[in-house]
């Protein structure tokens, strides 16, 4: 047998095994995300998006300073997930800062669709007084 001419032969081979493999894993995922309850989804895209805004750079510097943080549902679906979830941001040991977060559930019924509307309120505790607010929409899929 002539190993020369059976190389890039076996080379396709694992290549094609290795692909087949890597979106059977995608599909798997995306189908078990589809199936997830909404306050798992809600965490899944809540904790990637604030991996990305730390990321970024663009959030104040008091981000980092939060010692304690009040989780404030808006409504019945958002007092379920609260229920279930926490917010997906680090704790400081020491800070002057409390970050409350405001949940609130909608739903698109033209689409058919649901999602989460998270507002951030960073509160510099000494004064009470708002120095931040950022609000985030996560479409979480269909009803």
């Amino acid at each position: 047998m002539n190993d020369v001419t059976s190389s890039p032969q076996r080379l396709m081979a694992i290549l094609l095994v290795l692909a087949t493999g890597f979106i059977g894993y995608g599909f798997a995922a995306k189908i078990k995300y589809a199936k997830s309850s909404p306050e798992v989804r809600l965490l899944s895209l809540w904790r990637k998006d604030v991996q990305v805004l730390e990321a970024s750079g663009l959030l104040p510097p008091p981000w980092f300073q939060i010692t304690d943080i009040d989780l404030i549902p808006g409504d019945d679906a958002a007092r379920d997930w609260a229920s279930r979830v926490s917010p997906p941001i680090k704790v400081a040991g020491q800070g002057d800062y409390q970050l409350r977060v405001l949940l609130i559930s909608w739903v698109d019924e033209a689409e058919q669709e649901q999602g989460a509307l998270v507002e951030y309120h960073l509160i510099h505790k000494p004064t009470g007084n708002t120095e931040w607010e950022l609000a985030r929409t996560y479409t979480l899929g269909h009803l």
